[in-house]
């Protein structure tokens, strides 16, 4: 069975509502996590359960929120980090109790990068990658956790993909990207998580020093993991070309 790791659920499902408030500081009420990612994914991990592990990375939904206001604040450095951190876990968390209150075989815990990850998907379909010190974003989490699993393959879920609009003049469609382009545009944005719409530094790093199979694929796609996972071409992404 072959194990495929997932990483979805960044700051783009922060959505704004059509809601209006009369009292004007109630505005912030406008603002909702949409559901439809967590619901798609559901539906999606439902259709593989019996043909695939999977190892969840969930992105930081809303940390840049927290990592704005500690910043505002004069939060700098490790105590940062942590922030930043604790929101992705927390989000993970959500999505944990989110499988399990609709029957998917989810690990009890959150687990890290490493040996535990694949000691947990032998007795669980899905496990959720914990966030740990030392990467700088979500991505890179997913790809480290994509190396500790040798075989597996890695797809992080983007809104929009393969269609891209950070960095180019006007949108435009990409449905291979060579690392080294992607690597020459990380350098380009710099390391600020959220910075670069594409994939970061350390990611690409970990990416071509774990050869590790990866493909950008579009959140709408979420719905349908069977047929990500069995490359159906009517599925929209961007393929990552290694060397």
């Amino acid at each position: 069975m072959k194990t495929y790791v997932v990483k979805a659920g960044g700051s783009g499902n922060l959505v704004e509502t059509e809601a209006v408030h009369k009292i004007e500081w109630l505005a912030y009420r406008r603002l909702r996590f949409d559901p439809s990612y967590l619901e798609g994914l559901i539906e999606g991990l439902r259709g593989v359960a019996s043909s695939a592990k999977v190892a969840f990375v969930p992105g930081g939904m809303g940390a840049f929120l927290f990592l704005d206001l500690a910043e505002s604040a004069g939060v700098r450095g490790e105590a940062l980090d942590r922030i930043g951190i604790d929101v992705v876990n927390l989000n993970g968390l959500l999505a944990r109790s989110a499988f399990a209150e609709n029957g998917i075989s989810v690990f009890p815990e959150l687990v890290e990068p490493g040996e535990m990850l694949a000691a947990a998907l032998e007795v669980s379909q899905v496990v959720v990658v914990k966030a740990c010190k030392g990467y700088l974003s979500t991505d890179a989490l997913a790809a480290a956790a994509a190396v500790s699993l040798p075989g597996s393959e890695l797809l992080i879920f983007k809104k929009g993909v393969p269609v891209y609009h950070v960095g180019f003049e006007r949108p435009t469609e990409v449905l291979e990207w060579k690392i080294t382009e992607l690597k020459e545009r990380a350098k380009a944005f710099g390391e600020r998580p959220g910075a670069n719409s594409i994939l970061d530094a350390q990611c690409l790093e970990i990416v071509e020093q774990g050869q590790v199979e990866v493909s950008l694929v579009d959140s709408s796609a979420l719905r349908c993991l069977a047929e990500v996972f069995a490359r159906k071409s009517s599925v929209p992404h961007s393929r990552v070309i290694l060397g």
